[in-house]
């Protein structure tokens, strides 16, 4: 009974592990991305102050640098990843065991 478990859970461990692996790249990409537009939006936020001296509006481009900072959204993502892979990793310990 316990080998056509195994047998029923192999193509959906094999599934999720290529889902990590492609996720995984995908995140590389978009933490990519986002560190740019993190750098820009702190540009613009430094600009807004000196230039305009508006301080409403370069607290509203800190927060959103921040929230697209390796701190914010994609440290979310990170965790998602990381227990995806974890559950992954589970199991394929089941199916060798």
């Amino acid at each position: 009974m316990r080998i056509i478990g195994k047998i029923v859970l192999l193509p959906f461990a094999a599934v999720l592990a290529l889902a990590v692996a492609v996720l995984g790249f995908l995140r590389w990409l978009a933490n990519a991305a986002l560190y740019i537009i993190c750098l820009l939006f702190l540009v613009a936020a430094f600009s807004l102050l000196v230039v305009d001296g508006d301080h409403g509006g370069c607290i509203q481009m800190l927060v959103m640098a921040f929230l697209i900072s390796p701190f914010g959204l994609p440290l979310l993502a990170d965790f998602a990843l990381d227990s995806l892979s974890g559950v992954c990793g589970s199991l394929w310990g089941y199916i060798r065991m």
